[in-house]
């Protein structure tokens, strides 16, 4: 089976297809966005739900899309390192990191 991670445009995130793909339980991936090279955080001077650059960054989490412009914090996100985020990886769709506002 051909699996594709396709990186979405202007952000942190991708997708992930074939829709029919199926894990088993117990033996999911994970994904982890590093982002110590390239990330902004400046976006949060404009975001007044966060007192500062560090407040933004401790706010990101891995999101899933579960439905259409719906989304749910995927399944174990935490930092993985200074400049990580990880999450398991329950279904194939779209994933983002970024911080509820």
């Amino acid at each position: 089976m051909l699996v594709t991670v396709e990186p979405r445009p202007g952000g942190y995130g991708f997708t992930l297809s074939p829709s029919g793909l199926v894990f088993t339980l117990g033996n999911t991936p994970s994904v982890t966005f590093s982002f110590a090279r390239y990330a902004d955080a400046s976006v949060a001077d404009t975001v007044p739900s966060f007192a500062d650059r560090q407040a933004y960054l401790a706010a990101l989490d891995v999101w899933q899309e579960v439905a259409v412009g719906r989304w749910r914090v995927a399944r174990g996100s935490s930092p993985g390192g200074v400049d990580e985020i990880g999450a398991g990886v329950d279904a194939p769709g779209e994933f983002v990191l970024a911080a509820a506002r």
